[in-house]
């Protein structure tokens, strides 16, 4: 049966039927570009970000959609409240729950949305940037406690204006005579809402699309880094060797990204692999080789030095290896990686 359909009511987190969620569909990915877009990601376990578009709200919308802010784990509404207010700075956006923010009747969440999906599921800090408000362009005050302008009159009075000087004619449509099933002879048209409330007319779209672009840009700049700080190779008697190495997350956010990617499971560790590309050696111990845990970023650390810097969890670890090795000439790669913090690799000669 043909329905109107809300692709971000079709995820599956918290998701609930039509019935109680106007265009939620029959079940959870039951469309082809929800399925298209979850067999992507889950496909793709490097993806460590998620922001999506939307319009007509003019906010910067963060999890959850179906419970409080005290449902978060350690400093993930940190991190979001960290992240959202970049998207400020260039939108001029308020930052805000979809739950606490934009769900007037908390007895209706709002189920089944991606960010809800790839942040409670699979640990990614997850945005959904809901670009343009016609009210804010019209000049109208937001209300306080609610994303949606009162629509009173004087309030779509200031619309209609700015609609006729920033659209002009195509602001509307054109009454038509149509053969209504039970109405019988009628006409359609006025107001074209989607072009006037749903989306900004073209001549914002440039400047919106720069500004979005930059805020999507700088998002992706806090993914965590891997780097080789420092390696050292020691002769520690005969053909035994002792190579060093210290590996650093130099990026702003974790390698685990977030305390929810800890508690769903999804939180790989950085792990750390010594190959021989010229000759050949044989391992005789390691510490941390198989896995060097999690790295903290720089998020939540104002500077590289505090009186509580005792109390930061470390940026950096060490991994080292006893070899044993006839080669004279033996060149090794050293190779740090996480499905989620990227691959580095360090060239090292005996």
């Amino acid at each position: 049966m043909p329905m109107d359909v809300n692709l971000n009511r079709n995820y599956p987190v918290n998701w609930q039927p039509e019935e109680l969620q106007y265009g939620a569909c029959e079940l959870p990915l039951s469309e082809p570009e929800t399925r298209a877009v979850a067999e992507f990601i889950t496909a793709h376990p490097n993806v460590a970000g998620v922001l999506s578009f939307h319009t007509n709200a003019g906010a910067i919308m963060r999890p959850f959609g179906g419970k409080g802010d005290e449902c978060f784990k350690g400093a993930d509404l940190a991190m979001y409240q960290a992240l959202g207010a970049m998207g400020t700075e260039e939108l001029g956006y308020e930052v805000m729950s979809t739950y606490g923010g934009f769900t007037p009747d908390k007895s209706r969440i709002r189920g089944g949305t991606l960010s809800d999906w790839t942040f409670e599921i699979l640990g990614i800090p997850s945005i959904m940037l809901e670009l343009w408000n016609v009210y804010d362009a019209a000049g109208t005050a937001r209300p306080k406690n609610f994303h949606f302008s009162a629509k009173d009159e004087e309030k779509e009075l200031e619309v209609l204006r700015w609609a006729d000087k920033e659209i002009g004619p195509s602001a509307y449509l054109d009454w038509e005579p149509v053969d209504h099933p039970q109405l019988g002879r009628v006409e359609v048209g006025g107001w074209n809402r989607i072009k006037v409330e749903r989306n900004p007319p073209e001549s914002y779209l440039k400047d919106l699309a720069q500004r979005s672009a930059s805020f999507a840009i700088k998002l992706a700049k806090t993914l965590p880094r891997l780097t080789v700080r420092e390696t050292a190779v020691t002769c520690i008697g005969g053909n035994l060797y002792k190579i060093s190495a210290i590996i650093r997350n130099s990026g702003y956010l974790p390698t685990y990204l977030t305390s929810q990617a800890i508690e769903s499971g999804k939180a790989q560790p950085v792990k750390v692999e010594l190959e021989a590309e010229r000759g050949s050696f044989k391992v005789e111990c390691c510490q941390n080789g198989d896995s060097l845990g999690h790295l903290e970023g720089r998020f939540g650390r104002d500077a590289e030095w505090s009186h509580d810097r005792a109390m930061w969890k470390p940026s950096e670890g060490r991994v080292q290896w006893i070899i044993r090795t006839e080669e004279k000439d033996l060149e090794l790669t050293l190779t740090a990686s996480g499905p989620r913090c990227g691959t580095v690799r360090r060239k090292i000669r005996l």
